[in-house]
């Protein structure tokens, strides 16, 4: 993501693909290897889900600010029905960021990545 977050036009468009790529692996490999995870209770989060809602659980307000779409229910549906799914569960509610909060600081961040590159 972080070439996204700092390159624009045919440069950002050829990072988005190779993040879709990349998280289609790690879709495909979540379907292998937990074909019949239930996603239900907090007592079903362990090290796996949380490193996958801190790390990717934004992905709506990455869309928002900086208008690609990487993950979703077409691309990556595993992936995307287990964030969905973990978005859902309290213990996640009580600890993540709030989206208008995520989406100005990912803006906010974009820029600087865009004056950094441009700078350089």
């Amino acid at each position: 993501m972080g070439q996204v977050m700092s390159q624009e036009g045919e440069a950002q468009a050829k990072s988005v693909e190779e993040a879709r790529k990349r998280f289609k692996v790690l879709d495909e490999g979540l379907k292998k290897h937990f074909p019949n995870k239930n996603i239900r209770r907090n007592d079903d989060v362990g090290l796996l889900e949380i490193t996958i809602i801190a790390t990717l659980g934004g992905y709506k307000a990455h869309r928002e600010a900086i208008g690609v779409d990487i993950i979703g229910p077409v691309n990556t549906p595993t992936l995307y029905n287990w964030i969905e799914r973990l978005q859902d569960l309290s213990v996640i509610k009580e600890v993540e960021v709030p989206h208008d909060t995520l989406v100005t600081f990912i803006q906010k961040y974009r820029q600087k990545c865009l004056q950094q590159a441009a700078n350089a």
